[in-house]
């Protein structure tokens, strides 16, 4: 089943996060075709999951730490978030990446983590800047990011592995990349991944398009080969816009 993942980023309070969460259990009560996953800030996780839990809506974390215990301060562990209920967490997003410099390796050590705890999928971002695209070196980067980040691990380890797509120059610009390029640039995605990790079930990954998805644009992702579904931003801060998209995702 496709997936569409709510980045809530820094943009919520705790009361904010409850009441968008609250309405969205009420907006999509009826939805059975596409896995619905909301990503609040830590502070948010468990009362935005109790209000999910038996619900239709998933809950995941904008992060982790690869350490379970430790002097690691204002880190969070894998077991905490398996406790607190989240089912995903995202992993290398480029704003992480960007703002706080995080490197292939932190990113590596945090995916193995996850892999080898079990019970959280992760969702690996990847991306390219405006920068790469016109050095016509695309390729070379999403494919040393997914080597970096999924290297040195089986893929029978993973119960699920999703990989979200975000083009880093379209990130909150209101640009969206066109869908002919989306599909080469998932194939050549899937095509990288084949060479890791050998025969791969479909089951088991999802690639994701993320990157100004707006309800006014998210048709051209519907029913398209290769796309497994969306990482919205901005656009799931409001209970009426993600709605929307998912609305019109799967019309």
């Amino acid at each position: 089943m496709n997936k569409i993942i709510g980045n809530w980023k820094l943009n919520l309070g705790n009361q904010e996060s409850i009441d968008l969460a609250t309405d969205l259990v009420q907006c999509l009560k009826k939805n059975k075709d596409i896995d619905i996953v909301v990503c609040p800030d830590f502070v948010s996780l468990k009362e935005v999951s109790n209000i999910l839990n038996d619900t239709n809506i998933s809950i995941g974390a904008q992060d982790v730490f690869w350490e379970t215990r430790g002097a690691y301060t204002g880190e969070i562990s894998i077991e905490t978030l398996k406790e607190i209920g989240c089912k995903y967490v995202l992993i290398g997003h480029s704003e992480r990446r960007e703002h706080l410099q995080e490197s292939y390796e932190m990113i590596h050590k945090k995916v193995y983590n996850v892999v080898k705890a079990g019970g959280i999928i992760p969702v690996v971002c990847i991306g390219e800047t405006s920068d790469d695209r016109k050095r016509g070196k695309q390729n070379f980067i999403l494919s040393t990011q997914l080597e970096m980040a999924l290297g040195g691990i089986k893929f029978t380890d993973f119960n699920e592995v999703i990989i979200a797509y975000e083009p880093i120059w379209a990130i909150g610009t209101g640009e969206v990349m066109d869908i002919e390029e989306v599909q080469y640039t998932f194939k050549m995605v899937k095509l990288a991944l084949k060479e890791m990790f050998g025969a791969i079930s479909n089951k088991k990954l999802k690639v994701l398009y993320g990157g100004s998805v707006s309800p006014d644009n998210v048709g051209q992702f519907s029913g398209q080969v290769n796309v497994d579904g969306l990482l919205v931003g901005g656009a799931s801060f409001r209970s009426e816009s993600f709605v929307q998209i998912i609305n019109n995702y799967l019309s």
